[in-house]
């Protein structure tokens, strides 16, 4: 509501969402979207790649039959490929501005559409900025990203929406408390207001809900990663209030592996 800060209430018409959530039908690559930094940049891009591994040493010592390997450091990238685009707030702009600075990239292969949607997630540093130009095609480029401390397998818990009220999303049922904390990243693209405030909240039952992950305050455009440690309970939705007359942004989420 412009004008007035009130306290949250349902957004309707969402409902609990149970995972998993993406079903075992093929999904086109056209639908897919990525947020770099306050940016959705998806309609510059044709493509996008996501990798998240793990670098594990060889231990293995004589009289063994089988190699053995050590759990080791976790690692993860993401590259993208799009069409040139030179206009303000477009890629070209953006990814020479982003040159140095730690980014999050958030990448949903089914456009962030909905709350639970699969996002793959890094938080990292732009390796390189490849423009190309040939006389048979259109100027394109591709650019490499890599993670610095991130690199997540998680969901949407705010889908890329437009909001012009305070209220609660959908929750996401886990199934059962984790205890190795997570990780948010959120993207608002779009704000007209004084300020917003937006929380990651956590249920054993619902609807006793309590704050998980508190985002900066909202004034403008902006980007954020937080991580938390401890305990992730069962039930997991955002949280909006604030003093605005729109607000879009995407949250998306995901529990840290032991």
């Amino acid at each position: 509501m412009a004008g007035a800060t009130v306290t949250a209430v349902a957004l309707a018409p969402f409902a609990n969402v149970n995972l998993p959530l993406i079903g075992d039908q093929p999904v086109h690559g056209k639908g897919a979207a990525v947020f770099v930094a306050q940016f959705d940049l998806s309609g510059d891009f044709t493509g996008y790649n996501f990798g998240k591994n793990r670098q594990n040493p060889d231990v293995t010592t004589m009289g063994n039959d089988d190699r053995v390997l050590l759990a080791g450091i976790r690692d993860g990238s993401m590259s993208v490929q799009g069409v040139f685009n030179a206009a303000t707030d477009k890629s070209d702009e953006e990814f020479a501005a982003l040159d140095g600075v730690e980014t999050v990239f958030t990448a949903s292969p089914t456009a962030a559409a909905a709350i639970g949607d699969r996002a793959h997630m890094v938080n990292g540093f732009i390796d390189n900025y490849q423009p190309r130009s040939s006389i048979t095609d259109a100027v394109r480029f591709s650019s490499g990203i890599t993670a610095s401390a991130g690199a997540y397998l998680g969901q949407i818990i705010h889908h890329n929406n437009q909001e012009s009220s305070v209220g609660d999303s959908a929750s996401i049922n886990y199934g059962a408390t984790t205890t190795t904390g997570a990780t948010a990243f959120i993207h608002v693209t779009q704000f007209d207001g004084t300020d917003a405030t937006i929380t990651v909240e956590d249920a054993t039952t619902e609807p006793t809900y309590g704050s998980l992950v508190a985002f900066t305050q909202v004034t403008g455009l902006t980007s954020e990663k937080v991580e938390v440690t401890g305990e992730v309970l069962k039930f997991v939705r955002v949280a909006l209030t604030g003093t605005f007359t729109t607000i879009t942004f995407v949250v998306s989420f995901s529990r840290t592996l032991a």
